[in-house]
């Protein structure tokens, strides 16, 4: 039966075994040869993330410096430009990325620092340490300034900013100025971007005219007409629609702390453990008239602690104002209109921050904490296409991809009272005119909108190069002003190499931040340069006055860009790494 091969015989086998041996030896050499004249070590790669230059052209311009220097200093970097919902989630939530650049909104406070760097929330999504940073000396410093106050507590931070001179795992690149036109009868001097500035605004031009019309303004943000959640972090700059819609029991204003929601705020630390007693304006409804009361603040506070709201056993915590509930020990109703809130040792100065966070009706909310899996809600993945909230603007519509329009409540409680350091802001003033936040493709094309008298602000900020072609545009106003927001370069810890402070040192100094503010090709001008030790840790110069600072001690960083005029000298480029313990290897960067 020929079911098998036919046999070979013992001289055939022989043949063929010598045969394989001298092929099997020969195939040993010339790997052994190739081994001998290749490198065991790897080049260094590196993929800086960022938006497309049509989305923000800045971000793209420093991620492309960023780029070509590190490629000049012997390392493999490339540039990815991604959208914005993809950049946070790869950012944000997945934190699979080794560099990005993007626009970062700012501090209302230096505790921010804290979710942004203590190791507690290193496993935790959004804004919470996305950088996998762990460091027992920071951790210490960020939890002792939540205990101390007033120039105790500015000493606190000189420590933490000396302390991450250096070996931050971020660093700030510019703090642009916010660059915005509007048509001039207008009269502003500054873009609004908050919610009492727009009020303000709506206010003074209903008084003005008996003729209701939108307020209508230019935005390149497409996403504000699909997702207005004001808890998840996947969603575009949508601020300021969502500070129309969602009230705080207490607002952060130029004048500092003003109650909103609440008609009182009593700190009590007698105890010693910080409580407050916040009292709600009586009569506060939301927008589909249902009362709003100290149950739905008690809740708010549950569903941004976990938003499943105990189904899941680890919880599902909110990344939006994460930093900000967990300074809360405790809280609840004790009554239809009093919440009351325990702090432990944390102090007034910090714990304030958590009454900041837009409170949401419990009759909505309490239906969308379905977990969908052990990371993800329903309340996180919700668009909230049609939001109920309890600002003086309510949703009235949207259409995908072109306007969302807000219409003035006319039953809210502040149409009846004063709010404090705003005296008289709603006297006889009928909030009449709708919002309408009209979505343009970019920059360019909302600004010929405004030239063609088809808006009354562009909202978004504009490039310099915008900028300056309409400064002397007729009927319109260019309008310029301290921002502090910043850009910002943030490393990845998992990356072997961006794990080590030296080596991310020297590429934070690869940055010509002096250059990137001054040359017309970046800012021309229109941002300030981080130079002190505080402001490359993202804290706006000039805004907060450290010890140190007023003592004119040595506050500046020891950066230097080894170059000049945004073109990296390659020689001492190439020495810093070298001082940093990497070696080259035919002109490679290895490790």
């Amino acid at each position: 039966m020929d079911e098998f091969a036919p046999s070979v015989t013992r001289r055939q086998l022989l043949a063929g075994a010598g045969v394989a041996t001298a092929g099997v030896l020969s195939g040993c050499s010339e790997r052994l040869r190739l081994a001998a004249e290749q490198s065991p070590y790897d080049q260094v790669g590196i993929s800086i993330t960022t938006l497309p230059a049509d989305d923000d052209v800045m971000a793209a311009k420093i991620a492309g410096q960023l780029a070509g220097n590190l490629r000049a200093a012997g390392i493999d970097a490339g540039h990815e430009p991604i959208d914005e919902p993809e950049l946070y989630r790869q950012v944000l939530l997945n934190r699979e990325y080794d560099i990005f650049v993007t626009r970062h909104p700012g501090y209302d406070d230096p505790d921010a620092l804290r979710s942004l760097l203590h190791s507690d929330f290193i496993n935790e999504q959004g804004w919470q340490n996305p950088f996998g940073f762990s460091d027992g000396t920071v951790d210490e410093l960020l939890e002792s300034q939540c205990r101390a106050e007033g120039y105790e507590r500015k000493a606190v931070f000189d420590d933490l900013f000396e302390h991450l001179d250096g070996s931050a795992p971020f660093t700030a690149v510019a703090f642009p100025n916010h660059l915005g036109a509007a048509a001039a009868d207008l009269e502003l001097t500054r873009t609004p971007r908050r919610p009492l500035e727009y009020l303000e605004l709506v206010a003074r031009r209903s008084a003005e005219t008996d003729e209701e019309s939108p307020l209508r303004i230019g935005v390149v943000e497409e996403t504000m007409t699909e997702r207005l959640n004001p808890i998840a972090v996947d969603i575009g700059d949508v601020n300021a629609v969502l500070e129309l819609l969602y009230d705080p029991l207490v607002r952060h204003t130029e004048a500092g702390p003003v109650p909103w929601l609440a008609e009182s705020v009593d700190w009590d630390d007698s105890g010693g453990s910080l409580e407050v007693v916040v009292d709600l304006h009586e009569g506060v409804t939301w927008h589909d008239g249902e009362p709003l009361d100290a149950a739905d603040v008690a809740f708010t506070i549950r569903l941004l602690e976990d938003t499943s709201l105990g189904e899941v056993e680890s919880g599902i915590p909110a990344p939006r104002y994460r930093g900000r509930t967990t300074l809360i020990e405790n809280v609840r109703a004790v009554g239809e209109d009093r919440v009351r809130f325990s702090f432990g040792e944390h102090t007034s100065e910090v714990a304030q921050r958590a009454l900041m966070v837009p409170i949401l009706p419990e009759h909505i909310w309490e239906q969308r904490t379905e977990p969908i899996n052990n990371f993800l809600t329903e309340a996180l993945d919700w668009d909230n296409e049609e939001p109920i909230g309890s600002g003086l603007y309510a949703f009235a519509e949207s259409t995908s991809g072109e306007f969302v329009e807000l219409e003035p409540y006319e039953e809210h409680v502040l149409h009846d009272v004063d709010i404090q350091h705003h005296p008289g802001l709603f006297d006889e003033v009928d909030l009449a005119d709708p919002i309408e936040f009209r979505v343009t493709p970019n920059i360019g094309a909302a600004v010929n909108s405004l030239v063609e008298g088809n808006l009354d602000l562009v909202g978004t900020p504009l490039a310099p190069e915008e900028f300056q072609k309409i400064e002397d545009t007729e009927d319109v106003e260019t309008l310029t002003s301290p921002t502090r927001s910043f850009y910002i370069v943030g490393y990845n810890l998992k990356h072997p190499e961006l794990n080590n402070p030296r080596f991310r040192r020297v590429v934070s100094q690869l940055l010509d931040r002096e250059y990137i503010v001054d040359d017309e090709t970046f800012f021309d001008g229109y941002a300030i340069e981080p130079t002190a030790i505080d402001s490359l840790v993202g804290l706006q110069p000039g805004r907060w006055n450290f010890p140190r600072t007023d003592a004119n001690a040595q506050t500046e960083s020891t950066f230097e860009f080894p170059g000049t005029d945004g073109e990296v000298d390659e020689s001492v480029a190439r020495a810093l790494f070298e001082d940093a313990g990497y070696r080259y290897d035919d002109g490679e960067l290895v490790a």
